[in-house]
């Protein structure tokens, strides 16, 4: 498999080559959430780049699809509380989804995570390192907390 110029190999995988491995086996590690998107965010001389912030997005695992369809208008409340409790808005723009039916993605619980802090310079800021250290451990915390939320509901 070849990557990209900014990307390297990792499980078979390309990925941004500032991210690092623990982060990556973080994520994959997750109980309830699949990652499908991560970005290291990339440094756009212009100010004009879409990617120009570090984010992650990620899926319900399927095998959750269904509990979470039973209890979406139930516990949504307590969902996207907890979601604001494990992301602080001053550094991370977060959103949580539960879709049904959608034409393109069918049933599904989305989870958006988009840091705050732009990527101003081809070095990974230590403000970016933070901003995932920070990350990874409320996607851990939000994994555990959703997991009781649901697992409560049945």
């Amino acid at each position: 498999m070849t990557c990209r110029s900014h990307q390297r190999l990792w499980r078979d995988l390309c990925v941004d080559e500032g991210l690092r491995d623990e982060w990556l086996e973080r994520l994959n590690a997750l109980t309830y959430w699949t990652p499908y998107s991560t970005c290291e965010g990339h440094c756009d001389p212009t100010g004009a780049g879409a990617e120009d912030h570090p984010r992650v997005w990620l899926l319900l695992a399927k095998k959750f699809n269904e509990a979470m369809a039973a209890q979406w208008n139930a516990n949504e409340e307590m969902f996207q509380r907890l979601r604001e409790d494990c992301f602080p808005s001053n550094d991370t723009t977060s959103q949580l989804r539960f879709d049904r039916n959608d034409p393109i993605s069918g049933t599904t619980g989305s989870l958006h995570l988009d840091s705050r802090v732009k990527r101003l310079s081809e070095e990974v800021s230590p403000e970016i390192y933070a901003w995932w250290e920070s990350m990874a451990l409320g996607l851990e915390k939000f994994d555990q907390g959703f997991g009781q939320i649901l697992l409560d509901g049945e």
